[in-house]
Order: C-alpha cells, then sequence, then structure tokens
C-alpha cells in the first residue's frame, strides 16, 4: 500500500508533527529557564553570596495542569476496577504515575498527587459508589458494586 492513500499513515504522521512541535516549544522554553537560572548565579555571585547548586531543593511545580478535563477521574475508576482488593490513595496514585509514565522515585510528587486523588475521590464518592473504610488505621477504597 502506498503513503499516498493511507488515511492511517496521514494520521500518524500529523500526530508525530504535533508531538515534535511540542516537543521543540518545551525544549526552547527549558533553554530559556536555563538561561535565566545562569543570570540569577551570576548575580547572587556579583552580590558576594555562594552560588546554591546544593544549598536549595528544587521545587517541584505541583499537580495543577496535568490532567485533561475527566482524565483523572476516569484513571481513578480504571485503577479501582482493576484491582483484586481495595486501594489506598497512594497506591491510586503509584498506579496513575506508571500509567502515564512519571517519575516514581520522585516522593514529593507523589504525596502531592496522592493529595490531589483523595480530594477528587471525596468529590467522587457518591456519584460512582465509591467506598472508603478504615482498616488498621489506613483508608482504603474500593467501588461498590
Amino acid at each position: 500500500m502506498t503513503h499516498e492513500n493511507n488515511p492511517v499513515y496521514h494520521a500518524l504522521m500529523r500526530r508525530r508533527s504535533e508531538i515534535a512541535g511540542t516537543v521543540r516549544h518545551l525544549e526552547n522554553k527549558a533553554a530559556v529557564c536555563r538561561g535565566e537560572l545562569k543570570h540569577i548565579d551570576a548575580t547572587l555571585g556579583i552580590m558576594g553570596y555562594d552560588v546554591p547548586y546544593l544549598k536549595f531543593r528544587v521545587k517541584s511545580t505541583g499537580t495543577a495542569g496535568l490532567f485533561h478535563r475527566g482524565e483523572l477521574p476516569r484513571l481513578i475508576l480504571k485503577s479501582l476496577r482493576d484491582a483484586q482488593s481495595p486501594l489506598q490513595v497512594i497506591q491510586i496514585a503509584e498506579l496513575i504515575a506508571k500509567e502515564k509514565v512519571w517519575d516514581l522515585q520522585d516522593k514529593r510528587f507523589i504525596s502531592a498527587l496522592s493529595d490531589k486523588i483523595g480530594k477528587v475521590m471525596a468529590r467522587m464518592r457518591k456519584r460512582y459508589n465509591l467506598k472508603s473504610e478504615i482498616v488498621e488505621g489506613i483508608w482504603l477504597w474500593t467501588i461498590e458494586r
């Protein structure tokens, strides 16, 4: 089959082009941020301060804007449906992070993601028949069937 008449080929090439454009944009943004860091470090050096490469932890950007509209509730429900037993919020966060290919070693991010998931699940409780119970001091979540 030739490329000219294959709609799947054209759709994939269009999507590839979109992703490549996003990557280029983010690389440019990262370069600008690196330049700003160099300027701040130089200014601190001129003022007589040590350059704080290792003195301050890098702040995480948090969890705002990570999900499309309705995506997080869908991922939460999928995690609960696929589970063989009740799950803790941290386990749901780790499953979602794994599916989205995010860094599972970043405990600060996983904690922030867990907080966000907990708040969303509290709002989802009635609509989706979510059930929570405390077992040995640990909150466990399931879908009531």
